[in-house]
């Protein structure tokens, strides 16, 4: 053999190791862009879920009420409250002047009930 001939052999060769290559990585890029493929719909499917997650929360938050508003409706129960403590205090100590005059009272009308039936013991000579 010469050395043409052996060259032409050895291009050959190369030439199809380079096809058997060219076709591996064929296959390999084929893959990968049906594994590129999937994942793509895998995260179009996840972010239209989140989409509709987001969105039932955004129509949820709407019936919240904002926190400005509940210091304000605080701030009122507070004082109202605070009021009502005021009152409540003046009552107890006029209710507790009133249970001692209905104590009073109710003695003294016990004493003239004594009083008169001794008298009228007394008075009728029974002993």
């Amino acid at each position: 053999m010469t050395d043409g001939s052996q060259i032409k052999i050895q291009i050959a060769e190369i030439k199809k190791e380079m096809e058997a290559l060219r076709r591996e990585i064929e296959i390999h890029l084929r893959g990968s862009r049906e594994a590129l493929n999937l994942a793509r719909t895998e995260l179009e499917r996840r972010l239209e879920s989140m989409n509709e997650f987001r969105a039932q929360i955004d129509k949820q938050t709407e019936t919240f009420a904002r926190k400005s508003e509940t210091d304000l409706i605080h701030q009122g129960l507070d004082n109202r409250l605070r009021v009502i403590e005021r009152e409540g205090g003046k009552r107890e100590g006029s209710s507790t002047w009133s249970g001692h005059i209905i104590t009073t009272l109710i003695g003294s009308i016990i004493g003239l009930i004594v009083i008169l039936i001794v008298w009228f013991v007394t008075k009728s000579g029974v002993n």
